[in-house]
């Protein structure tokens, strides 16, 4: 019993203290961030979820999986998780970002579209 009041002591000075709370996140979130990225989607069954997506490469950065991202084409947007990652190629000298679930890629363009141009955001 004696860590949980330790534990609750510690919380309570540093509740009283601001300056011991760190305001912005830790380094290692900061470097493994996903950058904003422009290029193509393309959709294909990509996991058990209706919004999951597959990761091209420039959205593997760090510890990738299950972070959500948001992707925009056409005035609509559809936010994701990355649970999975494709071999995504460049097309018409764009790189292919991510792959979709159908569903996903629906909220953006028809699936006889088959791709679509896209800003993918953390």
């Amino acid at each position: 019993m004696l860590p949980v009041v330790e534990a609750c002591i510690a919380l309570s000075l540093i509740a009283s203290h601001p300056r011991l709370i760190e305001e912005r996140p830790p380094k290692a979130i900061v470097e493994h961030a996903i950058p904003k990225a422009k290029g193509w989607a393309s959709y294909y069954a990509t996991g058990p979820g209706p919004l999951d997506a597959a990761a091209g490469p420039g959205l593997r950065h760090g510890n990738w999986r299950g972070t959500v991202v948001t992707v925009t084409a056409n005035g609509h947007s559809v936010t994701v998780r990355l649970t999975d990652w494709c071999a995504c190629r460049p097309r018409h000298g764009l790189p292919t970002l991510i792959d979709l679930s159908p569903s996903a890629f629906r909220r953006l363009s028809p699936l006889s579209a088959g791709i679509v141009r896209v800003t993918v955001t953390p």
